[in-house]
């Protein structure tokens, strides 16, 4: 009897825990990759913080859900079907990123730029502030919306109305502001790379001069500029005052006129929900099944159980992976380093691991029968505990 109550204790236990539903980080990024002058900046832009934001989400134990728009997809009606058919709970982290060209009207009251969104009608540009109250409306615990992209006047803009209708090493420093900054702090923040009047500016080679300091901020912190129990402050603290430092040029002025950039930003904290509602699907709605990135993702968390990561080898190496498949790590910058691994090797590889907290694929080949022969993917590692 004591053994069939113990059985039946255990199904219980384990229908709770995995009737569970984790909170999920939300990114929603348009890159304008298409423009001649700051496309291969934005592109470049637009992978790195997307590796930020997975290596956030798996040091918080959230689930991803990133979605990235560039090319010919970084337009207004893109954008308007994102934001028309979006939903999150509000235990939930959202995320949206525009790295483009931006513009404000002569009389704009925002401080924040409109986005171009690689539009040539300026009756199609979309203000920043629009984007954040459509979001922030959701309620989710923290919602983080980013303009890299000018700011600077355009007399022919009109004035819009924004109300709504090598493996990556965190360092202990970034996982405790990592903590502070999306579990802590609930509210909204949004931000844009330059003041009103003035431009933003990109580098084709590394990238969005803003979105690059952001990145360093955050991956990095300095602990002499973190501001108690104000980390977006600190975050930005640390990216303006390391823009101040630098003097940009315009390579086809010959005058050689120096610009600086002075990022703005608001943050408007709110107190957090004690039982956040989790949010039910409608009838009808489609639930995505689980991707590559997303079982990757589960495998390389270290939080869970090591049972767990272990079971998930079988099914990842069935489901995705052709047999002879040949992975190759890569780092932030795309080069391969050590030794290649057979698929068998490196889901043992993510199992096992203690320090790993989270992977990113970045580039896959498929065979004849759609199963992944060969993978490169980006690790994410904490610092070992001494």
């Amino acid at each position: 009897m004591k053994r069939i109550v113990l059985i039946i204790s255990t199904m219980l236990i384990s229908l709770c825990a995995f009737g569970q539903k984790r909170p999920t980080m939300h990114a929603i990024i348009f890159a304008d990759t298409y423009d001649d002058k700051i496309g291969p900046g934005a592109d470049i832009s637009k992978t790195k913080f997307g590796d930020l934001l997975y290596a956030i989400a798996a040091s918080i134990d959230y689930d991803d859900d990133f979605e990235y728009y560039t090319g010919d997809a970084c337009r207004k009606a893109t954008l308007m079907n994102v934001l028309d058919n979006f939903h999150c709970d509000t235990a939930d982290v959202v995320v949206f990123c525009y790295l483009g060209h931006g513009v404000r009207a002569l009389d704009d009251t925002s401080m924040f730029p409109q986005m171009c969104l690689h539009e040539k009608n300026q009756k199609d540009f979309v203000p920043l502030d629009y984007v954040r109250n459509r979001l922030a409306v959701h309620g989710a615990r923290v919602t983080w919306v980013i303009g890299d992209c000018c700011n600077s006047y355009n007399e022919y803009v009109r004035p819009k109305n924004p109300e709504v209708a090598g493996a990556t090493m965190l360092p202990g420093a970034s996982t405790n502001l990592i903590n502070q900054l999306f579990v802590k702090f609930t509210g909204v923040i949004t931000m844009c790379a330059s003041k009103p009047g003035t431009f933003g500016w990109c580098n084709s080679i590394t990238g969005m001069y803003f979105n690059n300091e952001l990145i360093r901020a955050i991956e990095s912190p300095s602990i002499n500029n973190l501001i108690p129990n104000r980390p977006w402050s600190s975050v930005m603290n640390m990216v303006m005052k390391s823009l101040a430092g630098q003097t940009f040029y315009d390579k086809n002025d010959v005058q050689r006129t120096p610009y600086k950039m002075e990022p703005r930003y608001r943050i408007e904290p709110r107190n957090p929900m004690k039982n956040p509602k989790k949010h039910e699907p409608d009838d009808g709605e489609i639930v995505k099944e689980p991707t590559l990135q997303n079982e990757l993702s589960a495998i390389s968390n270290s939080k869970k159980h090591g049972i767990e990561r272990m079971r998930l080898i079988t099914k990842i190496q069935e489901s995705y992976f052709a047999s002879d498949a040949i992975v190759r790590t890569v780092s932030q910058e795309n080069v391969a380093y050590g030794t290649p691994y057979t698929i068998e090797e490196y889901l043992n590889h993510l199992a096992h691991s203690k320090n790993i907290v989270n992977v990113v694929v970045r580039n896959i080949k498929r065979d004849a029968s759609n199963k992944v022969n060969y993978m490169e993917i980006h690790e994410f590692y904490s610092e070992l505990k001494k």
